[in-house]
């Protein structure tokens, strides 16, 4: 899965453009600036930041942002987009997503979609239309109770039903 130099050119010229006082690294400040001009929501761009900053020293260096843009930008490899995501939504970071967990990232998804989309869709990602929809999703990847959610429960629903993930953003 290695970039054409085309788009690993474009990457490195993202992550200049956002690195606002040019010391070779995101602060999540600077990663949200240039997210929040896309439309992206504070809360969805923390959670973004944080999937990319995997040394966890609190800043995205370029090598953080090419491999993570990397990931995104490979749509066949499901296995490391599935990681990145969950890695994301996994707030606290225990290797579970509990129902607020999926709550907290439904609903910042949502919010982007509100402030990108178009007005007549906009009833559509409304606060409850997210807490119901975290609801739903929520029973459908713990199948089996457990009260929290595996990234193999998550790789278990991208592959039977990859349509719902990709419709709300997850994948």
């Amino acid at each position: 899965s290695v970039l054409d130099a085309k788009a690993l050119n474009q990457i490195c010229k993202n992550f200049q453009a956002m690195d606002i006082n040019k010391d070779g690294q995101l602060s999540c400040e600077e990663f949200r600036t240039g997210l929040g001009m896309l439309g992206v929501d504070r809360q969805f761009s923390t959670m973004i930041f944080n999937a990319f900053d995997k040394s966890g020293d609190g800043v995205i260096d370029m090598r953080e942002f090419v491999a993570a843009m990397s990931v995104m930008l490979h749509q066949d490899d499901i296995e490391k987009q599935i990681t990145l995501a969950f890695d994301a939504y996994d707030l606290n970071q225990d290797g579970k997503l509990d129902e607020q967990e999926l709550c907290s990232v439904i609903t910042a998804i949502f919010s982007t979609m509100r402030s990108m989309g178009m007005p007549e869709e906009r009833d559509q990602y409304a606060e409850e239309a997210a807490a119901r929809t975290a609801a739903e999703l929520f029973r459908l990847l713990d199948a089996g109770g457990k009260g929290f959610v595996t990234q193999a429960d998550y790789v278990q629903l991208a592959r039977t039903k990859p349509e719902l993930i990709k419709k709300i953003g997850l994948g």
